[in-house]
This record gives C-alpha cells, structure tokens and sequence, in this order.
C-alpha cells in the first residue's frame, strides 16, 4: 500500500507500481534510509516529487525502541512542496515499538497526524482498518 492525497492519508491499494497512476499523474517518491535534509541532492531534483524515508527519520527512537519526539522533516519536506511517504509500517514485535502497546493502528494514525501524504506497509488490511475508523480527516 503506498499513496497519498494532499487532503490527508487515505489507504488505497493498488494493482499498479508504486506511485503510478493510469490517470498520467505519476509521482517519483525517493526512498531514504539515512541522513536526510531536503535540499537538491536529498529529495528534490528535476523527476523526485517527495521523499520516502524510513519511519524512524520521522520520528527515532532510543535503543530500548521507546520513542522520541518527532524530527521537523515532515515540515521541511512540505517548506519545498515535496510529499512524504514513510515506510515500513510493520506489526511484528520486533518492529513495532514498544511505545504502541502492540497497536499498529496508533502509528497509523500517528504519522498521519504528523502529516505524512503516504505510508508503506506489509499490512494494509491493519491500515485500512485504522485510517477507515477515523475517516474522514484532513489536514
């Protein structure tokens, strides 16, 4: 599952290539694992529409796995009008941090309210079930 609208998070799953649209709207998401401040050479060149960085740049966490406030990169991102699509969202204990008492559905929800435009998921059916209840939302 990966997509976002500008309104809010809304989960679709799609049968084409992440970030392809049949409507001719393609958006190139540039996956970012370390480091990222966007600037040209991290998220914004001539073809990348935003950037996908791993879920901990967003919001990291301490060795123990217990969560930290939340970086800014979400708000920089969007001050260069690029879109945010996190990845991985995982319930397995062992990516899934402590701080969610077993819930996926509250880092759903959590990094929607950060503002993300998308998510990356190996359960979109738990997405789905989380976004669903709270709908309709924007920003």
């Amino acid at each position: 599952m990966e997509h976002g609208e500008r309104a809010g998070l809304h989960p679709v799953v799609r049968d084409e290539p992440a970030g392809h649209s049949s409507e001719g709207d393609d958006q190139l998401i540039q996956l970012v694992e370390g480091r990222c401040r966007p600037t040209p050479s991290c998220g914004r060149s001539n073809r990348t529409d935003g950037i996908g960085p791993n879920t901990r740049l967003v919001i990291p966490a301490a060795a123990d796995g217990t969560l930290l406030s939340p970086t800014d990169l979400v708000a920089r991102a969007r001050t260069l009008g690029l879109l945010v699509h996190v990845w991985t969202l995982r319930s397995e204990p062992i990516f899934l941090s402590p701080s969610y008492s077993g819930d996926i559905g509250v880092e759903f929800r959590q990094f929607r309210d950060l503002g993300v435009d998308g998510l990356f998921t190996d359960f979109p059916d738990a997405a789905a079930r989380a976004l669903n209840a709270t709908l309709p939302f924007s920003r």
